[in-house]
C-alpha cells in the first residue's frame, strides 16, 4: 500500500511531537503491518449472476477517521491501464472499523453504498486512488500489472465467492504486507459489508500513549514492551514506554534495575492447531487431473506417530468414500515435521515419501483418520459444501493445469490457521510448494506442546530384617494405585441449532460432549466413562486410542446423553471409578456456544466458543446482532425468572423445555 498525501502528514505530525519530551507506544497486531490508511478488503470480477456480477468494499482498519470524499475506485487491465469506474462522493468519511461498499447494477447486492458504472476484468484487478488522481491507495488483481507483490488467481465460473482480506469475516480486514496473495483469501460465501454494517475494531491499534519525561539526555532502547525504572543516568528519572515502532537511537544505553512488568497490548493472537494436520494439496497440476499429491504436518511440540492412519477421499458433492493411502507403520511426524503423497500417474512433483494412485475428485473431499475403522477425521478439507468430507464453506474447486495447490496459513513452513473452514484456512498458490521429510521442521508459534511430568528419584532405603511370632495373621491391602492417563473434557454444547451430527436433522442429538488427550502417550478410552451426573445416562466410551493432544467429540446420537439447558453436570470416569473431570454449567442462554476451555484442555472453562466438534476450540467471533423477529413470550407464570430471561431475551430465544416447568432449581 503506498500512503496519501494526507496519511504521511498525520505520520509527520505524530513524528513531531515525540521528539524530545514524548515517547509514543503505538504497538500494531501480530500479522497486520501498514494499518495505516484505507485498504481494499474485499471484491470479486464475477459472482452467481455472471461476469458482471461485481463489487469492491474498503476498509478503515486504523483508529482514526479518513475523508474518502473525491477518491476514485478504478478498475486495472492485465496491462496496467486504470479507467475509473466509481468516484466517492464528497464529504464521505469512514470511521475507523467502517467499511463503504460499490457495487455493479448487475450483482442486484443490496444494500450498497454506490454503483460502479462498470466492472473489473477476470485478468485485471482494481485501484483505490486518492483525489489528486495520482496517489494509489490500495491496489489487488489476478494480473502482475494489477496486483500488489504476487497476484492472486484469476476468478471462473459462478460461484458466490470473493477475494476478501485476513483474517476475514467479523474479525476485520487488518493484514497489509503489500503482496496480494499473502494478503487475501478466497472465500464463499462473498461477504459485503457496508457503511451501515456494524463496525470492526479488532484491527485497531492501541491508541497512543505520552508520557511527560522532561529533558532526556539519552533514551534506552528495549526490544519488549514492560515498564521500568531505569538507573538515573539521566537528567531526571522519568517513567518510560518503550516504543518498537518509534524508538530513538541513543549513544549510549543504561542498565535498567528493578522489576519488569509487562504491559497488556492489544493482539490479535493465531491459535495452531492442537493435532496433524492437511497443510496442503492438489487434486489436478501440470500434469493433468492425475498430477496430485497430499501435504501432512506437525504443528505441535510433540512427536506424533502417524503409522496405519488412512488418507480418504469423498465423491464429487456425495458420499461415495475411498481409501486413498494407508501409512506405513512405523512413520512418526517430529515437531513441525512434514510427510509428502504424490499420486503415482502423471506427477510432476518429487521427493515423496509416499505414492498413492491418483483419485481425488475436483469437487470431492480429503480427510486424515487415525485407522481404517475411525469415522471421526483428524482433519479433513473439500470443495462442495454437500461432499462428506468438508469443513464448511468449502474451497472453489480447481481447474486447469497451472502449477498451483491449496496450501493452509499463514503458508511456507507453517500451517498454522484452522478455523475448521476451509474456505478461510486454505489460500490458493501458485507455484505449489510440497515439502516432505527432509524439508527443515517448523513448529508453529504458541504450539500445543506435552506437559513434563516430573521423573521421581530412586533413593537407597536400609532395610532391618527381624523375627516376630505374630499372635493372629493379619492380611496387608495394597494402596490402590490411580488409573494412568490424563483426558479432560474440553467443550459441551447443550443448545445445537445446526446439524451437527450430520444426520439431516437439527435436535437435542446433535448435543455433544468433547474430549482432549493431555498426555504425551496414547491413551485408550476403553471403558472410561462419560454421565450428566450420579444419577444421570451412563456412556461407556469404545475401544478408542486416543493419541497426544488429539480431540474427539461424542454425540448425543452416539451417547443417549441428554444436556440440560437449565443447567447440568457433565463427567468423565476413567475404568477404576476415578473422576478424571467433571464440569457443571448454569442456564444455557443462547444456541449454538458451546462451554469451553481457552487454552484447549489446560484453560477455564466460559461460555464463549462456536461449536467445533472434535478441534480445537475457537472464540465466539462478533456478529451483526440479532435482527430476525422473535416470537411472542407468552411463559406460564409458574417459570423460574431464569427461564424468563432465557427464553424472552435475545439471543437466548425458543430454548426453553417445558418439562423444566416443575423441576425444583438447586
Amino acid at each position: 500500500m503506498h500512503r496519501s498525501p494526507a496519511a504521511l502528514l498525520l505520520l509527520l505530525t505524530l513524528i513531531a511531537s515525540t521528539g524530545a519530551g514524548f515517547n509514543v507506544s503505538n504497538t500494531a497486531p501480530p500479522l497486520t503491518p501498514l494499518q495505516d490508511n484505507i485498504v481494499i478488503s474485499e471484491f470479486r470480477s464475477r459472482g452467481p449472476a455472471g461476469a458482471s456480477d461485481e463489487f469492491v468494499e474498503l476498509f478503515n482498519p486504523t483508529n482514526l477517521p479518513i475523508s474518502i470524499g473525491g477518491w476514485y475506485i478504478k478498475s486495472v487491465s492485465s496491462s496496467g491501464s486504470m479507467t475509473t469506474r466509481f468516484t466517492i462522493p464528497s464529504g464521505t468519511v469512514l470511521q475507523p472499523g467502517q467499511h463503504f461498499l460499490v457495487v455493479t447494477s448487475a450483482s442486484g447486492i443490496t444494500p450498497n453504498d454506490g454503483i460502479m458504472s462498470a466492472g473489473i476484468a477476470d485478468d485485471g484487478g482494481v485501484a483505490l486512488i486518492a483525489s489528486d488522481n495520482i496517489t494509489i491507495i490500495d491496489k489487488a488483481g489476478t494480473s502482475p500489472a494489477a496486483a500488489e507483490g504476487t497476484p492472486l488467481a484469476p476468478l471462473t465460473g459462478t460461484l458466490n465467492q470473493s477475494y476478501e482480506r485476513l483474517p476475514g469475516d467479523w474479525n476485520g480486514n487488518c493484514q497489509d504486507t503489500d503482496n496480494n496473495l499473502a494478503d487475501f483469501v478466497l472465500r464463499t460465501p462473498a461477504l459485503p459489508q457496508t457503511m451501515t454494517s456494524p463496525f470492526t475494531t479488532t484491527c485497531l491499534l492501541p491508541t497512543p500513549t505520552y508520557t511527560n519525561t522532561h529533558t532526556l539526555t539519552e533514551t534506552p532502547v528495549h526490544s519488549s514492551t514492560p515498564s521500568f525504572t531505569p538507573t538515573p543516568s539521566l537528567t531526571s528519572t522519568p517513567s518510560l514506554t518503550s516504543s518498537p515502532s518509534q524508538t530513538p537511537t541513543p549513544s549510549s544505553t543504561p542498565t535498567p534495575t528493578g522489576t519488569l512488568t509487562p504491559t497488556s497490548t492489544a493482539s490479535v493472537t493465531l491459535v495452531p492447531p492442537a493435532y496433524v494436520v492437511i497443510s496442503e494439496f492438489r487434486s489436478r497440476g501440470p500434469g493433468g487431473a492425475g498430477d496430485e499429491f497430499v501435504e501432512l504436518y506437525n504443528p505441535t511440540g510433540a512427536a506424533v506417530s502417524i503409522g496405519g492412519w488412512v488418507l480418504k477421499r469423498s465423491s464429487s458433492c456425495g458420499a461415495t468414500l475411498n481409501t486413498l493411502a494407508t501409512i506405513p507403520t512405523g512413520i512418526v511426524l517430529p515437531p513441525g515435521g512434514y510427510y509428502l503423497l504424490v499420486s503415482n500417474s502423471n506427477a510432476t512433483v518429487t521427493g515423496a515419501d509416499q505414492t498413492f494412485n491418483p483419485g481425488l475428485v475436483d469437487s470431492g473431499g480429503l480427510a486424515l483418520f487415525t485407522s481404517a475403522s475411525s469415522t471421526q477425521p483428524v482433519d479433513q478439507v473439500g470443495m462442495c459444501e454437500d461432499t462428506t468430507f468438508v469443513e464448511n464453506p468449502p474451497l472453489t474447486p480447481l481447474s486447469g493445469s497451472a502449477n498451483q495447490s491449496y496450501e493452509r496459513l499463514p503458508g511456507g513452513f507453517f500451517a498454522c490457521q484452522d478455523t475448521n473452514r476451509n474456505a478461510e484456512d486454505f489460500r490458493l498458490i501458485s507455484p505449489a510448494q510440497p515439502q516432505n521429510s527432509n524439508s527443515p521442521a517448523a513448529v508453529c508459534p504458541n504450539a500445543v506442546t506435552p506437559t513434563p511430568s516430573a521423573t521421581p528419584t530412586a533413593t537407597s532405603t536400609p532395610t532391618r530384617t527381624f523375627t516376630r511370632t505374630p499372635s493372629s495373621t493379619r492380611t496387608r491391602t495394597p494402596m490402590p494405585t490411580e488409573y494412568p492417563g490424563r483426558v479432560v473434557i474440553n467443550e459441551i454444547l447443550p443448545r445445537p441449532f445446526k446439524d451437527w451430527n450430520q444426520d439431516g436433522k437439527i435436535n437435542s442429538r446433535d448435543e455433544f460432549i468433547e474430549l482432549i488427550n493431555l498426555d504425551n502417550k496414547p491413551i485408550n478410552l476403553r471403558k472410561w466413562k462419560l454421565d450428566d451426573g450420579p444419577a444421570g445416562t451412563v456412556y461407556v466410551l469404545p475401544d478408542l486410542v486416543l493419541q497426544p493432544y488429539q480431540i474427539v467429540q461424542f454425540s448425543a446420537q452416539e451417547t443417549g446423553i441428554s444436556l440440560s439447558d437449565g443447567g447440568d453436570t457433565v463427567r468423565l470416569i476413567k475404568p477404576d471409578g476415578h473422576l478424571a473431570d467433571s464440569f457443571s454449567y448454569p442456564v444455557v442462554t443462547a444456541t449454538d456456544q458451546t462451554w469451553c476451555r481457552l487454552p484447549n484442555g489446560e484453560g477455564g472453562w466460559g461460555f464463549e466458543c462456536r461449536p467445533t466438534p472434535g478441534r480445537p476450540n475457537a472464540r465466539l467471533e462478533r456478529h451483526p446482532p440479532f435482527s430476525s423477529p422473535l416470537p411472542a413470550c407468552s411463559l406460564p407464570e409458574t417459570v423460574p425468572s431464569a427461564f424468563q430471561l432465557a427464553e424472552c431475551e435475545a439471543p437466548g430465544a425458543r430454548i426453553y423445555r417445558p418439562e423444566f416447568e416443575h423441576s425444583t432449581l438447586p
